[in-house]
């Protein structure tokens, strides 16, 4: 692997880490959580303005979603429910999972908690953060 890709590849891992410490994904399932069957997929990215949370939620409805925030953290909540009229139906294979999800992320203190939007759109759930404008300090001489 050349050097340019080596440097790419810390960068990346650096990027990665520097989200974990942003974001801390609060992941591990204290018995309270025990309930929640099933994690969808997630993705984080930041913007010059804002980050961005996509899930992948496919055949669930909008009222199956809850967002809230509390003390700096998002928990999104949901629920993929099974089709009630598959009494004819004989699966041979059933790999989609269905039932309650919850994850909760950390959010930095940079970011708007009053103006966090959320839409469901063609199975992905859309989370705009965006990011408080911080108005520059003045210089101070001692």
């Amino acid at each position: 692997m050349s050097n340019k890709n080596m440097d790419d590849m810390g960068e990346l891992i650096s990027f990665h880490e520097r989200f974990n410490i942003l974001f801390q994904d609060e992941q591990s399932e204290p018995a309270s959580q025990q309930a929640y069957t099933w994690t969808p997929a997630f993705d984080i990215y930041e913007t010059e303005k804002e980050f961005v949370i996509k899930a992948d939620v496919a055949g669930i409805k909008e009222n199956d979603v809850s967002l809230t925030v509390d003390n700096g953290v998002l928990t999104i909540k949901g629920e993929r429910r099974p089709r009630q009229d598959t009494e004819s139906e004989s699966y041979h294979c059933m790999e989609r999972c269905f039932g309650k999800f919850m994850r909760s992320f950390v959010l930095p203190p940079t970011v708007s908690i009053n103006n966090i939007r959320a839409r469901l759109y063609d199975g992905v759930l859309m989370i705009d953060i965006p990011k408080r404008e911080t108005e520059a300090l003045p210089v101070t001489c001692l």
